[in-house]
């Protein structure tokens, strides 16, 4: 890591956000591609770890031998204020070049309140902020994501935004940025690639589609965050969605539905599973009961998965997908909360949104998964829905006081969590016509859930009025709102998605010395009115969309395209329809896949029929031989690993002794979890080579071979120095001394400082821990001080109580300022260990 980015992680919360290094990572020879990108995601490191589209277009790239893809996201404030204070660019994390020196920068649009920090982005990359400002010297800015489907508000800020699958589409744009084209001629070259809008020309666009997602690629060595939002693997198996949600921008823009065959999941999970070494994995889809033969899939990773125990999770669900088969299936997750999501309380709402579930359909599934040893339910819900009267918001409280009272039939501590947020049209839906309800609306709505979900075991969660408001500003709205969000920035807009840093009144005054009025972005529409986005199209047709939302208005429910009816779309083109991913469904909560058959060639997935017979106890763990082996393991962590935090520095071993195929034991219980345990917490950006971990196994191995396998499967800055056998007591008893050197110190100020040290019998020092203070003597603790070099000093430190920092230390021998001791070199080389 460049020394300039190393001296200042320690000023800052987080530094492994900003190191690199990862399992999974790929640092290639930058001389050797003939392209490269930075994908860039717009929050924090931990928000983008968790995008899976991130994940599959990094390897896309890098599969390809003379292309390069590496990663930067967001810096967190503290790290933008450094960065700025030293004069730094936004750097890659792979091998820390300045964003600037790329040929492309690829931005994430995950989300509207992200788009203050892509200027965040852009502007501590050195790159001008809008593209008509730049010019041959700079990289090629492009985007894609959700909310490129209307990505007017942000279009200036962009030379090309790619609508839909970036799979391959990515590859054409690096494609014909390698052949160093003119800027202007490459413009016009990229307006032709289906999916590629480039906001200078103006061109109209179609969506591009990745028809067959069977054989598209998929990571199987995925990168493996330190720290995720949803820090698990995630296994896309379906993408698109037929149900026709009126509200649901993602189920209109990813049609038609296309599935990957159980067979092909079930290897990319195992394949996950052994090269990430996590615990947890999700299938991925948006209606994931719709995905054909699911319990079959759970069964099929489960009976092939021979390693350690492993915790299958779900997004929301339809509340009437649920099946017994299901619940049993997941009993290992029963540690968390359970998520439905019924939209709306009433029948009525949910028929204008075309839900098409019942109350009952609800009621039964929460039963199912209370009586299956659940004991917290979340339920989501909208508020604000198009025609949504009291009615409605009442009938949220009796539906959450009705699923308690089925809780609590079977548990007496169960609870029920209800969320709401507010309803926000979005561009491609047939909601799009209908309008926002105001801030106060929302908080007066809001009041009334905080005031009627008192109840013992309820509790109640609401997304922010003022954050939904901005929201659906920006889904609606037009390129005038680029000079809106270019001056809430430079206002000191960021992270308006967070609600710490989210500052309303910045926007307030943006808008208003725009001259902008938010108000007319969150109005009705009627029929012919023309939205920003009509150049951008998605396949649907515009009249289609127009009749749903007359039918929402009636509360007309629409069949969807497994009813083998065409419901008229557009997508499929031709309009024929029929069942394709699945010979003969009948499970509960599992509906044929429905694609037209034009598509069928291209996808030919293979059918597959659902075994219907009920397995055997899936929640106990699995537990190998009686016997129990214990082993201690010593590991250094240098480099940039030394910026892992002690959680962090935890997963990475706990995933790597699991990448390592090592017979881990595991505790007990429905969540089961290997046993391990660890040595002292190491103040993150100290260099160690004596870090311990002690680890139990089912059966005995040999040291050497445990070396061996661990030799391969950590990230860059851990290594392991020593396996062996453990006896006596826990590593935080054995250790008596702790040996450190610390360079950066002036030998002449170094002697003086010691001899002043060993010249009195005691030197007093105040021990601060939070708001305690404890009166200690450093004499009790030092146990050897040499000046060891021309810069370097050697201090050894007794392990008592009340516990010594390194850097307490040197503050009281040195007199050395907190920010002082952040920028010198300490490396802990040695662990005396307790005899008995």
């Amino acid at each position: 890591m460049r020394p300039e980015i190393t001296k200042i992680l320690g000023s800052v919360e987080k530094p492994y956000r900003y190191i690199g290094g990862e399992a999974g990572s790929r640092k290639k020879a930058w001389d050797d591609a003939a392209v490269r990108i930075c994908l860039a995601f717009p929050d924090t490191y931990e928000m983008g770890m968790s995008n899976v589209g991130l994940s599959i277009l990094y390897n896309v790239v890098n599969d390809r031998p003379d292309m390069l893809a590496e990663r930067a996201f967001a810096p967190w404030t503290d790290m933008e204020a450094e960065l700025v204070k030293n004069g730094l660019p936004l750097f890659s994390l792979e091998s820390q070049r300045p964003v600037k020196d790329f040929d492309v920068l690829g931005v994430g649009l995950p989300y509207e309140l992200s788009y203050t920090n892509i200027l965040t982005i852009l502007t501590l990359s050195q790159i001008p902020l809008r593209a008509k400002d730049r010019d041959e010297s700079h990289p090629l800015v492009i985007a894609g994501g959700p909310s490129a489907f209307n990505p007017e508000p942000v279009a200036d800020f962009f030379d090309a935004i790619v609508l839909g699958d970036g799979e391959k589409t990515l590859l054409q744009i690096l494609d014909l940025v390698k052949e160093k084209r003119p800027r202007d001629e490459l413009f016009k070259r990229l307006s032709e690639i289906d999916g590629v809008y480039v906001p200078s020309i103006g061109n109209k666009v179609k969506k591009a589609i990745a028809w067959d997602i069977e054989n598209s690629p998929y990571p199987e060595k995925p990168l493996v965050a330190y720290a995720a939002v949803h820090d698990r693997i995630g296994i896309e198996v379906a993408r698109g969605c037929t149900r026709g949600c009126r509200f649901c921008q993602a189920g209109f823009i990813y049609r038609p539905t296309r599935v990957r065959t159980p067979e092909t999941a079930t290897k990319l999970a195992l394949s996950q599973l052994q090269n990430c070494g996590h615990e947890d994995l999700s299938f991925l889809s948006l209606s994931l009961g719709d995905y054909p033969c699911l319990n079959e899939l759970l069964k099929s990773v489960g009976d092939s998965w021979k390693g350690s125990p492993i915790n299958p999770q779900f997004p929301s669900l339809r509340v009437e997908s649920l099946s017994d088969e299901t619940l049993n299936l997941l009993g290992s997750a029963r540690h968390g909360s359970f998520t439905l999501a019924p939209e709306a309380a009433t029948e009525r709402m949910r028929a204008a949104i075309n839900k098409g579930n019942t109350d009952e359909d609800l009621y039964v599934s929460v039963e199912k998964v209370f009586a299956a040893g659940w004991h917290q339910i979340k339920l989501y819900f909208m508020i604000g829905l198009p025609g949504e009267t009291l009615g409605e918001i009442e009938g949220i409280v009796e539906m959450a006081n009705r699923c308690l009272d089925i809780g609590k039939k079977y548990h007496g501590r169960a609870e029920v969590t209800v969320s709401t947020s507010t309803f926000v049209p979005k561009s491609h839906t047939p909601l799009q016509w209908a309008a926002q309800i105001s801030m106060d609306e929302t908080i007066s709505k809001q009041d009334y859930l905080k005031r009627q979900l008192r109840r013992r075991g309820l509790f109640y969660r609401w997304h922010n009025a003022k954050m939904s408001f901005l929201e659906g500003v920006f889904s609606r709205g037009d390129r005038r709102l680029s000079q809106v969000i270019e001056h809430a920035y430079q206002l000191g807009a960021r992270f308006d998605a967070w609600d710490d840093k989210f500052d309303f009144s910045i926007w307030e005054k943006a808008l208003a010395e725009e001259g902008i009025d938010p108000s007319q972005y969150l109005r009705a529409r009627n029929q012919d009115e023309k939205f920003p986005w009509d150049h951008l199209y998605t396949e649907l047709k515009r009249d289609f969309l127009w009749r749903e939302y007359e039918k929402s208005k009636r509360g007309e429910f629409t069949e969807d395209c497994s009813s083998g009816k065409c419901t008229g779309c557009g997508v499929c083109d031709a309009g024929d329809v029929g069942a394709v991913g699945s010979g003969g469904i009948s499970e509960a909560g599992a509906t044929m896949d429905m694609m037209p058959r034009p598509l069928r060639d291209k996808v030919r997935l293979q059918a597959v029929t659902c075994n219907r017979r009920r397995p055997s106890d899936p929640t106990a763990p699995k537990v190998v031989g009686a016997e129990t082996y214990k082993y201690r393991l010593q590991l250094s962590k240098t480099g940039s690993a030394a910026f892992l935090g002690h959680l962090e520095f935890g997963n990475v071993i706990r995933r790597a002794l699991r990448r390592a195929g090592l017979p881990l034991r595991y505790s007990e219980g429905f969540h089961p979890h290997a046993r391990l345990s660890f040595g002292k917490a190491l103040a993150v950006g100290i260099e160690s080579e004596c870090e311990f971990c002690d680890v139990e196994l089912t059966s005995c191995m040999d040291s050497n071979e445990i070396t061996k396998r661990l030799a391969s499967v950590f990230p860059e800055g851990v290594s392991v120095v020593s396996a062996g056998e453990m006896s006596g007591p826990s590593i935080e008893r054995s250790i008596a001394s702790t040996s450190y050197r610390i360079g950066g110190i002036d030998k002449k100020c170094s002697t003086e400082a010691i001899a002043r040290f060993e010249a009195v019998d005691n030197v007093p020092f105040a021990r601060l821990r939070g708001e305690k203070t404890a009166n200690v003597d450093l004499k009790d603790f030092i146990a050897e001080l040499v000046v060891d070099g021309n810069d370097m000093v050697g201090l050894t430190l007794t392990e008592r109580e009340p516990m010594i920092r390194v850097s307490e230390a040197l503050q009281g021998i040195f007199g050395l300022p907190g920010d002082e001791i952040i920028n010198l070199r300490i490396r802990k080389t040695k662990c005396q260990m307790n005899l008995s």
